[in-house]
């Protein structure tokens, strides 16, 4: 991944493509807002604190100042916009992942016809960037379900490490709670103090995710993505899917 000062850049908003490999970029921040898009392919945006998918349907809004990484297993094209907080308030909040619609995509991509090199009084430019950060600032007033936590409280990590470890078999809180160290009830109270999440939900969330990103695979079967994350029915397996994504496995790995 590029290392890019995009701080240093004349203009106050502009965009960036390019083709990612496999691997993990380092850690790194910047003032400015970032949305970051694949157009295809699939990104894992890591925080210190959360981790979070996101496939062509989704985008990030990542705030000025925040430390992040980007990890991939396959190639994707990244396709990102950088937004000066002069330019555009932030959300005040570390990151968001939104739901992408057609209109917002579309701006998302055209936004690359505009680099950091751009003539920043291009009126034209400015319009189309500040309509793509108004649409952004108001999608990621919405939380995504896809956001997986990384505690920095020991017994919770051990335990969010265990599931992640372990999302093929019939896990049960109280497998969760024996790897932490704690009762079932304190696991379920501190967890969904320190992380929004209960253990079942920590659970229902890391197998979707983890199907999300089997599914890019396509060596791997949509029966054999459903064993994996840990469920006996495909059945079963597809509604909870659907109910998660909006997709079915089948039309989510058909998807543009």
């Amino acid at each position: 991944m590029k290392t890019l000062s995009v701080d240093d850049a004349p203009a106050p908003a502009f965009g960036l493509a390019e083709r990612l490999e496999p691997g993990e970029g380092a850690w790194h921040q910047h003032q400015r807002h970032q949305l970051l898009y694949a157009a295809a392919g699939i990104l894992t945006l890591e925080l210190d604190d959360a981790t979070w998918t996101l496939p062509p349907q989704r985008a990030a809004w990542i705030e000025g100042g925040t430390l992040h990484r980007v990890r991939l297993g396959r190639p994707a094209e990244l396709r990102t916009t950088y937004l000066s907080p002069s330019f555009c308030p932030g959300l005040g909040v570390s990151a968001r992942v939104f739901a992408v619609d057609e209109l917002t995509r579309q701006l998302l991509l055209a936004a690359m016809r505009w680099g950091p090199d751009r003539d920043p009084d291009d009126t034209l430019a400015n319009d189309l960037l500040r309509a793509l950060a108004g649409l952004a600032r108001e999608h990621a007033a919405r939380a995504e379900p896809t956001r997986l936590p990384r505690p920095r409280d020991p017994q919770l990590a051990r335990a969010v490490a265990y599931a992640l470890d372990h999302l093929q078999h019939d896990l049960s809180v109280a497998d969760l709670a024996r790897v932490a160290g704690m009762s079932e009830r304190s696991l379920h109270r501190k967890l969904s103090a320190t992380c929004g999440l209960n253990p079942r939900q920590l659970l229902h969330t890391a197998r979707m995710v983890r199907a999300m990103e089997l599914l890019e695979d396509p060596a791997v079967s949509v029966s054999e993505t459903s064993l994996r994350v840990g469920f006996a029915s495909l059945g079963s397996f597809s509604l909870a899917f659907t109910t998660f994504t909006g997709h079915s496995p089948s039309a989510w790995r058909r998807r543009d």
